[in-house]
């Protein structure tokens, strides 16, 4: 016999094929989007016409500040549905949707924010009385219904295990978290490979990309460590110096040469370089306004050719390294790493130039 707490949430739970549609890029690629206007068909099946058997009202509009000057617009609305002569109490849903973004043509500003975010709001708030269950519930992908027979034997969840379980909130949070992501919590990095293989094979939609992700980092982790210590095995050992040889051996004194007037010209326009690429760290978000400020003060007032030929190399290894953390080519400790040689007072050009091969080789720049 049917839970009577359940009849209207069986009837409104499994959208029809046509109602879905496969994200085919951005974040969330791969994931079931839902047609809007089939929930609001289903809702009126339900309840009656919108505004006679049940409405939202807004609750709360507001604007917050994102990443790389992108902004984002959120609403709180609260449904109401009416059963017989009875409404409901307020059911609650928040939404959101960018406002400002950033594109590789400059900001742009979109004038459906708040339309959007309130479709996402009222998406969040009919969850809660069965709306599209089956696809929430990773029943149905709008082809079929799972084969419960595919099911894990000890009941466990599909996602994981109970140490670390594969909930939604997980999985966001392994995103954030893992190798990734930029913040400092690692505890996701105790995943083994094999494990991480195995759930690639499980999960769908945005769980699967968030685990894709980290088997990539992984790879050209490997990749990094591989290169280096085929570079260690390929050099030739250097001959021993003999001690007699050593001990009337005089250190080498480098005579710094006074600059032409054809360097000085080049010093300034590599001067104008060097500010430029100062500021697109900062403008990216990898670099605090104090510690831009302090740089650009050193590019444009060291006037030592050799000392600032240096620092040009420091900056320019600087902002690969900031690009392919970026884009997602390195983890945040490999790029705290490398930080910590380009900004020693006594590394040489010579200890940047395998950085940048790195960096050039992993962001294809040829």
């Amino acid at each position: 016999m049917e839970n009577d707490n359940l009849l209207i949430w069986n009837k409104v739970k499994h959208p029809p094929e046509d109602a879905l549609s496969v994200i085919p890029a951005g974040r969330l690629k791969g994931m079931t989007d839902i047609k809007p206007q089939w929930r609001y068909k289903i809702m009126t099946e339900q309840f009656g016409i919108f505004g006679v058997g049940w409405y939202f009202e807004y609750i709360n509009k507001w604007i917050e500040k994102g990443s790389y000057e992108q902004k984002v617009a959120f609403v709180d609305i609260n449904l109401f549905i009416k059963i017989g002569d009875v409404w409901s109490k307020p059911i609650p849903g928040t939404g959101g949707s960018l406002l400002i973004t950033k594109e590789k043509a400059g900001l742009h500003t979109s004038d459906e924010a708040y339309k959007m975010a309130t479709t996402d709001a009222l998406s969040t708030a009919m969850k809660m009385i069965g709306v599209a269950a089956d696809i929430y519930m990773g029943e149905f992908s709008g082809g079929k219904y799972k084969n419960k027979s595919e099911e894990p034997n000890d009941g466990k969840n599909d996602f994981g295990t109970p140490e670390h379980p594969f909930d939604r909130d997980n999985i966001i949070e392994f995103g954030m978290h893992s190798k990734t992501g930029k913040g400092k919590d690692k505890k996701w990095l105790e995943l083994s490979d094999k494990y991480l293989n195995i759930l690639n094979d499980k999960v769908t939609g945005g769980y699967k990309k968030f685990i894709e992700k980290e088997i990539s980092f992984r790879a050209n982790d490997k990749k990094l460590q591989e290169g280096k210590k085929e570079q260690q095995d390929n050099k030739k050992p250097e001959t021993p110096i003999k001690e007699e040889t050593k001990k009337v051996e005089k250190p080498v004194v480098r005579v710094e040469e006074k600059p032409t007037e054809d360097e000085n010209e080049i010093d300034n326009k590599l001067r104008i370089e060097t500010v430029e690429k100062i500021n697109e760290m900062k403008k990216m978000g990898d670099m605090k306004p104090e510690s831009a400020k302090a740089w650009i003060n050193k590019a444009e007032t060291l006037n030592d050719p050799i000392r600032f030929h240096r620092f040009y190399w420091a900056v320019s290894t600087a902002i690969l390294v900031c690009k392919a953390s970026n884009a997602n080519k390195i983890n945040r400790d490999t790029k705290v790493a490398y930080f910590k040689t380009i900004k020693k007072i006594n590394s040489k050009i010579s200890d940047f130039e395998p950085i940048m091969a790195d960096m050039n080789k992993l962001l294809d720049i040829k």
